[in-house]
């Protein structure tokens, strides 16, 4: 289908005033909360990605609440395929639906023309390049743009000044540089240059030297993963580092706070089938710190997703944030994104930081002996802090007073760690 047809597509879906909307965030937090019923439906929509029956519309649902959560949680296009399969879908929710499916066909026709713009920059300035998610992902996940919509697009290069040389090479507008942000916004978010090209975001990232972490930990030596072609012709991860990258992404950077997420990682594995090294996912999230990530989202994915995504059999002994982990990978709390950085109220941003900061600690496996925050997660939090720091105070007393500042770091850190980890469990018990 062109562009033109696309478009045409779109125009003619109209939507009542009741659906019409600016863009929404993802943010759920300050929505009211789904009903058992709607939040059934939720997932049934989730479930019928992978042409599972499409869930009965509830009695009495709230088509517009229902259609806030089923955008934010990037389920709209899903939903919009299956439209006419629905039994007692309202109309004004089954024309947003449409809608969206072929709003996201328009936006990957456009952001494919981007990434060949990117691809072609690259190839001039003798560049490597690798494009994850977007419309990566969809190539080797749903093979349908309908149904994944995104609002960005994010791709990997060798490092920072091959990321300044790529924008410049595209005629993109720098509007983000972690290494010239100030000192937080750098050791929050490293690695990364945030572009604007004809109007859509675009996302570089890099590898950093003598950084460690479940993502920069990908990238042995620092060098990118080997390069695959997709069936329109964007390089991309093998379908392991792929998975691997997206589990990160869910589980380090939003907390399991968004079901398209948990989507990404069934369709990869359904369309990829044999082609799919599973057992190299298994070892490779255990050598990552990723293990109880995995599991949890595999348990999610098997129950409420694809009933034939591999099973992840739980990490051995005892681990003090394991019980945190499972409360984040439950339907109610995935779907109230209460802990995902994405919020809409300044006191959900306060707590999202609060969470972020000791993110690792929270997230990754605990270490099976030794003291708690001398694990991965704790070895993790000092290098964010270590290294920033001592990139730019240079010489032997800047990387002295590097290394004894992220030290006081994880003792502060970590208190917080358990604090936020408890809270859920002493709620639940109440």
């Amino acid at each position: 289908m062109t562009e033109a047809m696309i478009l045409s597509a779109a125009k003619d879906v109209e939507m009542s005033a009741a659906f019409r909307a600016a863009e929404r965030t993802t943010a759920t937090a300050h929505l009211p909360k789904l009903r058992p019923a709607e939040l059934s439906f939720l997932l049934g929509v989730l479930a019928s990605a992978r042409d599972a029956s499409p869930p009965i519309f509830p009695a009495n649902g709230n088509a517009a609440l229902l259609w806030e959560y089923l955008e934010r949680h990037g389920l709209g296009g899903v939903l919009g395929d299956c439209v006419e399969r629905v039994t007692d879908l309202p109309q004004d929710l089954a024309e947003a639906a449409r809608h969206r499916y072929w709003s996201n066909c328009l936006h990957g026709t456009q952001a494919r023309q981007r990434c060949a713009t990117l691809v072609e920059a690259g190839q001039r300035a003798g560049l490597r390049v690798l494009f994850v998610k977007g419309p990566a992902l969809v190539d080797q996940s749903y093979g349908d743009d309908g149904l994944r919509g995104y609002s960005d697009l994010d791709l990997f290069t060798g490092s920072a000044d091959n990321a300044r040389r790529l924008a410049s090479a595209c005629g993109a507008r720098v509007l983000i540089d972690s290494e010239r942000q100030g000192l937080c916004s750098e050791i929050w978010d490293s690695g990364r240059l945030v572009a604007e090209l004809d109007g859509w975001p675009v996302e570089i990232r890099f590898p950093v030297a003598g950084w460690t972490g479940p993502l920069f930990d990908m990238f042995p030596n620092g060098d990118l993963p080997e390069l695959v072609w997709t069936a329109t012709r964007l390089p991309a991860p093998q379908a392991e580092w792929h998975f691997l990258f997206l589990l990160h992404h869910l589980m380090m950077h939003h907390f399991f706070g968004r079901f398209v997420w948990f989507l990404d990682l069934a369709m990869l594995v359904r369309r990829q089938g044999l082609n799919l090294g599973w057992d190299r996912v298994v070892s490779e999230s255990g050598r990552l710190g990723m293990g109880e990530g995995l599991a949890a989202a595999a348990s999610f994915c098997r129950r409420h997703v694809d009933p034939d995504f591999p099973e992840v059999p739980p990490v051995s002994g005892r681990a003090w944030n394991r019980p945190f982990i499972h409360h984040l990978v439950q339907p109610l709390v995935i779907a109230s994104s209460e802990r995902n950085k994405q919020q809409a109220s300044a006191l959900g941003r306060v707590w999202a930081v609060l969470h972020g900061a000791p993110s690792y600690l929270l997230l990754a496996d605990a270490p099976a002996t030794g003291r708690p925050w001398n694990g991965r997660g704790g070895q993790w939090t000092t290098a964010r802090v270590r290294c920033v720091l001592a990139s730019r105070w240079r010489g032997k007393w800047g990387t002295w007073f590097a290394a004894r500042l992220s030290t006081v770091a994880i003792w502060l850190v970590y208190p917080l760690a358990r604090m936020l980890a408890w809270i859920p469990a002493r709620q639940n018990s109440q």
